[in-house]
């Protein structure tokens, strides 16, 4: 009994060190992870002068052998076209994303101890979808000299760069998971549930180090929920806007593309291939991926084109009247 008893207390004794071990295992991971992370950023900074005409080249290069091969598969893709998705797309999905947008950038602002008005916030976020719809990587140049503008720091800036770019990766990987059980093998669900919980646990630590109010760090992660939602269902109406029937469930899976594409700061062509990549494991074939993709971009460039002339009239009469 007494030996019984002292070796249950030995074990008792132990699983504290068993677990703090493994916390500080975690933690460890966490800051190898953006230690590596932040020399590769430091280092694409250093070159991406060099990095960025060679990556927009191959990126144009790879949309036009992508579209080609896609408008060749599919040579009745003009008689397939349907208006109605990219109607609905453009005057309802891609303002509703605008608007989120906007308050997603007001709460990025309000991390830096910068309170920026909505219609300002919508003005930047305009100007930085434009980056990201043509084939120019100043999406984050964008918002970043927005905001040192108003007085954040490039370090403050750059790291809410890093965090709300990781908070859109780890909850589109959730959110993909979270559909991929419907219809995916376990093991790749497990894989990008793995992804996305690992990315949201690095979020988690990176606003405790920065010292980030939690509030409003939860208020961006709703914020980019809801943005990610949207995009899936933008997705589901640009490929029925190509005649093919698809459901939500099976575009919510690819809601990750435009996550993995930013990796790649090249602008066009890279989110099209992505999503042509994944569109197998959504039951969507490729061709079809890289139309619907297309077919988005267009309409966002239209409803871009369609904005920016509403505030030069906006701003033109404004003007003219003070």
């Amino acid at each position: 009994m007494t030996d019984a008893a002292d070796h249950f207390d030995h074990a008792n004794a132990g699983a504290p060190d068993a677990r703090n071990r493994s916390s500080v295992g975690l933690s460890g991971a966490i800051t190898a992870i953006s230690t590596y992370g932040g020399q590769a950023f430091r280092w694409v900074s250093v070159h991406r002068r060099r990095l960025k005409p060679i990556a927009m080249l191959a990126a144009l290069a790879l949309f036009c052998v992508g579209l080609f091969l896609s408008l060749r598969a599919s040579p009745d893709i003009l008689q397939r076209i349907q208006i109605g998705p990219l109607l609905i797309i453009i005057l309802g999905t891609l303002p509703a994303g605008l608007a989120l947008s906007a308050m997603d950038f007001q709460a990025m602002a309000r991390l830096s101890d910068v309170k920026v008005r909505f219609w300002s916030a919508a003005e930047v976020v305009l100007y930085s979808r434009a980056a990201s719809l043509l084939p120019v990587p100043g999406s984050f140049a964008v918002r970043m000299t927005v905001l040192k503008a108003q007085g954040a720091t490039f370090k403050r800036s750059g790291g809410l760069m890093f965090l709300f770019t990781a908070l859109w990766g780890g909850i589109g990987f959730c959110f993909s998971a979270a559909w991929l059980s419907f219809q995916a093998p376990l093991l790749l669900t497990a894989v990008f549930l793995a992804v996305g919980l690992g990315i949201l646990a690095i979020c988690g630590w990176f606003v405790r180090k920065s010292k980030f109010d939690w509030r409003i760090a939860s208020r961006a992660a709703v914020l980019r929920f809801g943005l990610i939602a949207l995009e899936a269902l933008t997705l589901m109406f640009a490929v029925q806007s190509v005649g093919v029937e698809v459901e939500y469930y099976q575009t919510a899976i690819l809601v990750v593309a435009p996550f993995l594409a930013g990796v790649v700061p090249a602008g066009i062509g890279v989110r099209e291939t992505i999503i042509a990549a994944l569109s197998p494991i959504a039951g969507i074939d490729p061709v079809t991926g890289f139309l619907a993709a297309t077919a988005a971009r267009l309409s966002g460039m239209a409803f871009l084109v369609v904005c920016a002339l509403s505030a030069f009239i906006i701003r033109r009469v404004i003007g003219e009247q003070s």
